[in-house]
């Protein structure tokens, strides 16, 4: 297991973009069904949320992140009649949820992906550290000998 910052945020945006999800499912649940929503629906939009983050966990802020899972899940349920449109007889809405989700997912991870997350990557991180350290270390025996 490796615990860098893309690890830690890759974690918070996959609860983040879940909860989001949640809500955005239950929001067309609720204006569609006429003031209604079902736990049902509020556990596919946690699904729809984290498969739609999955391809942006490490590459994208915390907000972007929310915005991810809300729209993958608005998206997912607003295509509930997919199966009809192709005629294939699939009851746990799988294709639904992981194929739209993803494809979602993935084109939202090509507009919202942030260049600057390869600052995140541990051998820039070490770097850094190394540098500020010499700079350091060569400042103070700098004024150690004058």
């Amino acid at each position: 297991m490796n615990a860098t910052v893309r690890a830690m945020l890759a974690a918070f945006n996959t609860n983040t973009a879940a909860s989001t999800g949640m809500i955005g499912w239950v929001t067309v649940d609720y204006l569609k069904y006429g003031r209604k929503f079902s736990v049902v629906g509020a556990c596919s939009g946690a699904i729809a949320g984290l498969v739609g983050i999955t391809p942006a966990a490490g590459y994208v802020g915390v907000w972007l992140a929310a915005v991810i899972g809300f729209i993958t899940a608005v998206v997912c349920a607003l295509v509930q009649n997919v199966n009809e449109w192709l005629h294939i007889d699939e009851g746990m809405d799988v294709f639904k949820l992981h194929g739209i989700g993803g494809m979602m997912g993935s084109f939202l991870t090509g507009i919202f992906a942030s260049s600057s997350s390869k600052s995140l990557q541990p051998p820039h991180l070490i770097t850094l550290l190394i540098k500020s350290s010499q700079h350091a270390r060569r400042r103070d025996l700098s004024t150690r000998w004058h």
